[in-house]
């Protein structure tokens, strides 16, 4: 089961996100300019520990729905499905796709720290000279409305340059909160989310 919500009347933008990492998303990168249709498939939460079959086969299925919607570009906000399903939907459907773990490629390096799902993080790990941690019980805890403070306590004793947020449902806790400074992939979604916009009114 999943749920959809409607912001805005411009270009339709879908997201697909398997909870809470979806509506953060969508709060950072509203705008008058276009209408969000953004797709929350708690059903299935979390993504990070589906098969790529499966995932493969919910990515499609809830891409068209959202092309029924009339969305005209679709995010996948979601690190492990944009690993597992970007490439498959980009040679697939007829809108333009945006997978948001891309972003993170230039900054896997060796001084820097990945968390996501086990999805996430085993791939940088096998394809990047990059940290990770799982932050599995992290990103279950935000989902669930649970006690976090534990787990960003952990992070403190941390050392790295930079801790990459590898999952959407870390954007819902204010920047300020962690410990260490952190990146997200939110200022490079608005320059592509900019640039698919242009096209779209040209």
């Amino acid at each position: 089961m999943f749920h959809i919500n409607l912001i805005g009347d411009c270009m339709k933008i879908g997201i697909i996100d398997s909870g809470k990492g979806g509506l953060a998303v969508a709060k950072q990168i509203k705008s008058e300019k276009d209408q969000l249709i953004i797709l929350l498939d708690q059903g299935f939460f979390p993504y990070g520990n589906k098969s790529k079959e499966v995932l493969l086969k919910r990515a499609f299925y809830l891409s068209k729905c959202l092309i029924e919607q009339g969305a005209e570009l679709i995010i996948l906000a979601c690190n492990t499905l944009s690993i597992l399903a970007y490439s498959f939907l980009k040679y697939n459907l007829r809108i333009p796709v945006i997978g948001i773990f891309d972003y993170f490629i230039p900054y896997l390096t060796l001084n820097h720290t990945l968390i996501g799902s086990k999805t996430t993080i085993s791939y940088a790990k096998e394809n990047y000279p990059v940290n990770v941690i799982d932050g599995t019980d992290f990103i279950e805890a935000i989902e669930k409305k649970k006690d976090i403070r534990i787990y960003l306590e952990e992070l403190k004793n941390l050392k790295t340059d930079l801790l990459l947020l590898g999952c959407t449902h870390f954007l819902a806790i204010p920047s300020d909160a962690y410990p260490l400074p952190t990146l997200n992939q939110i200022p490079m979604l608005l320059e592509d989310i900019k640039k698919a916009r242009e096209i779209s009114s040209s």
